[in-house]
């Protein structure tokens, strides 16, 4: 994108191209997928499934299904976020396996009931990262956690 004359802005302080990763992921919107509600258990191991579809698959690595391919697309990094606290790949709380998201939402610091939540993924070396889901997004549903 060139912001008048006085300068670029692009990843990494050069010209973006529409060839890369970052790019082609940054401009799509995104549909969620889950197994009905999201629930947490606090502090339990349960996982829930997260899908994430692309508004339009052309150019990236999507499952036959039509779901984004975690594996396949350069994403270094995932996380989901609530007000207090994330998990991430970084470490177990989530794990990857082709188009689906196994997150241990227990893990997170959650209230009894339901709970607001973002996803955010992050292509190659890139260190904002990228917005799939927030409460705003269409598919959007809260974490219903229960403590036990």
């Amino acid at each position: 994108m060139i912001l008048g004359k006085w300068g670029t802005l692009g990843v990494f302080g050069s010209l973006p191209t529409e060839d890369t990763a970052l790019a082609k992921l940054a401009i799509l919107d995104y549909e969620l997928y889950f197994h009905g509600d999201l629930v947490a258990f606090k502090d339990r191991a349960n996982r829930e499934i997260i899908k994430v579809k692309p508004s339009n698959g052309a150019g990236i690595a999507v499952c036959e299904d039509g779901y984004l391919d975690w594996e396949n697309n350069s994403i270094s990094k995932i996380e989901i976020l609530c007000s207090d606290g994330v998990i991430s790949t970084e470490g177990e709380q989530i794990t990857v396996s082709e188009s689906q998201l196994k997150a241990r939402l227990g893990d997170l610091p959650l209230e009894p009931g339901a709970n607001k939540w973002s996803l955010v993924f992050y292509v190659d070396s890139d260190k904002k990262g990228i917005v799939a889901c927030h409460p705003g997004t269409k598919s959007y549903t809260p974490i219903k956690c229960w403590n036990l």
